[in-house]
């Protein structure tokens, strides 16, 4: 019974994370008449604070840390492309002290464990850096309304799934 409320309000998280990304790129592609000079004036601390606190909004289930700074700098007047590259900036102390408080956890592995680990953590660092070629390939070129299709729909199905269990 539990899981299946999980799922749902997991998946009404994703659905909301989908509209805010995409409001927040319909309302980025309607301000592309800016000048270079007009993005930087928004490039400034509060801003940066404003993004940062849309980054909080990811400590719950179904809301992507990387869509929601991603959807503050549009929000903040940040084109696509330093959007999504501040939402890198970004990610960088939040993975430092991820692995920092589970540094513990690695005293644990047995020698026998060492090679799966350094594969798992090769693997992990070639996809992030495919998945951060192609989100800058698609802030450059076109817009973020995949991704808003992609979480509404996977949001649609957990609650469906969350509802029938």
């Amino acid at each position: 019974e539990i899981v299946g409320a999980y799922t749902w309000a997991i998946g009404i998280l994703w659905i909301f994370n989908g509209l805010l990304l995409y409001f927040s790129d319909r309302i980025a592609a309607k301000r592309k008449a800016l000048t270079a000079e007009d993005s930087e004036k928004n490039k400034n601390i509060f801003n940066a604070l404003k993004v940062g606190c849309c980054q909080l909004l990811a400590i719950f289930p179904g809301i992507s840390r990387s869509g929601m700074t991603i959807t503050g700098g549009l929000l903040c007047g940040f084109d696509r492309e330093y959007a999504v590259k501040f939402s890198f900036i970004l990610s960088v102390p939040a993975i430092l002290g991820a692995n920092i408080l589970s540094i513990g956890d690695f005293t644990a592995i047995e020698g026998s464990q060492i090679v799966p680990y350094i594969c798992g953590m090769v693997a992990a660092m070639l996809s992030g850096l495919l998945a951060i070629k192609l989100l800058s390939y698609i802030s450059k070129k076109k817009n973020f309304r995949i991704f808003s299709v992609y979480c509404i729909l996977i949001g649609i199905v957990a609650v469906i799934l969350g509802a029938v269990r």
